[in-house]
């Protein structure tokens, strides 16, 4: 076979002739060649390849400029409204992390995520949508269905089971679906599981269930379609059944919630309000959804009245936190929040109200 010799001129030409631009000196036929491509990403080819019909991946770890397509994925896909921020890429399922610029929030996500165009249908299949401003569904539709499915299709299935305790709070930790008589534990990941201190509790969960002998799954709703999932368990079912209702679960409103902190009103005032979980809100508090505004004074800094269970005063504190490091007593919170008052022997009321006589 003879060795044909080719100038830069010629392969310039060449590539040219495969709507790429050569970015670098020719050697020789083998060696890879930076080029651009028409939509203005970086290929790495050889000019073997290129005749060969072969073309270079945009988005391969092997590519030197693959962080670079990276970045111009994501300014291309969301009109600048998102920029990347750091991560390295070894496969689809990679992390990275982006910065929504309107909100100024940064979240991960695995690149094939990204990668892919969102659905307005499916809260979930965010694309390089931000989570946070998306998100204003207490769980997710996967989670939604997946629960619905096993409590119609299997007996003795609980959801939100509370059997595991978190040891360093002595609170439980809520598994999202557990099926005691099959002795199998299904806890849902997402963005909000990307978070280290909820590693932590699904850390907990995990070993809490493997220790007492049941089937552990942690399956990442971003790795499936909601019938994907669904089939993991049941491959029978062939598409979302009729008896799955979409409105399952809670939803809060950021937008109301967020209006209704700028108007002076605290979490668990809100909570009641807009009828969901306190802890909602101030997860989606803890997770930039929603900000406290300025000079905003927690519920836990409000200062609490402990009272025998006779009425009579005993002793006054700060904080609810305060009364919870003095007495011991855990879950002042809740006998607040839900008017039963009633915790570890005594009664406790805000300060405000105890000077009101609402008790």
């Amino acid at each position: 076979m003879i060795d044909i010799k080719y100038t830069q001129s010629d392969v310039e030409k060449i590539f040219r002739d495969n709507n790429l631009i050569l970015m670098d000196k020719y050697i020789n036929a083998k060696t890879k060649l930076l080029a651009l491509d028409n939509e203005g990403y970086y290929i790495d080819i050889s000019l073997t390849n290129l005749l060969s019909g072969k073309s270079g991946r945009r988005f391969s770890k092997s590519n030197r400029n693959v962080i670079e397509n990276i970045k111009h994925f994501i300014d291309l896909d969301t009109n600048g409204e998102y920029e990347y921020v750091d991560g390295d890429y070894d496969n689809a399922h990679s992390l990275i992390s982006v910065r929504h610029k309107k909100c100024g929030r940064i979240y991960q996500s695995k690149w094939c995520n990204l990668n892919r165009k969102p659905c307005d249908n499916d809260v979930n299949r965010n694309g390089t949508r931000c989570p946070h401003c998306n998100a204003t569904q207490l769980e997710s539709s996967h989670a939604i269905v997946l629960k619905q499915v096993w409590l119609h299709e299997v007996d003795g299935t609980v959801v939100e089971d509370e059997s595991c305790i978190n040891p360093l709070t002595n609170h439980p930790l809520p598994t999202d679906i557990v099926n005691h008589n099959l002795k199998i534990a299904i806890e849902i990941q997402s963005w909000f599981h990307d978070f280290d201190d909820q590693k932590k509790k699904d850390d907990i969960k995990k070993n809490y269930w493997l220790d007492n002998g049941y089937e552990f799954y942690a399956i990442d709703q971003r790795d499936y379609t909601i019938l994907e999932m669904v089939q993991l368990f049941f491959p029978y079912i062939k598409s979302i059944p009729s008896y799955i209702d979409l409105e399952y679960s809670n939803r809060i409103d950021d937008v109301k919630i967020q209006q209704l902190l700028n108007d002076g009103k605290k979490v668990q005032e809100i909570s009641k309000i807009v009828n969901c979980n306190p802890h909602a809100i101030y997860d989606a508090i803890r997770y930039g959804r929603i900000k406290y505004p300025k000079n905003y004074i927690n519920d836990s800094f409000s200062p609490i009245i402990q009272l025998d269970l006779n009425k009579n005063f005993i002793k006054e504190y700060p904080s609810i936190n305060e009364a919870i490091r003095n007495t011991g007593v855990k879950y002042i919170s809740s006998a607040l929040f839900h008017n039963r008052h009633y915790s570890g022997g005594y009664l406790w009321y805000y300060k405000n109200d105890f000077e009101e006589n609402v008790i």
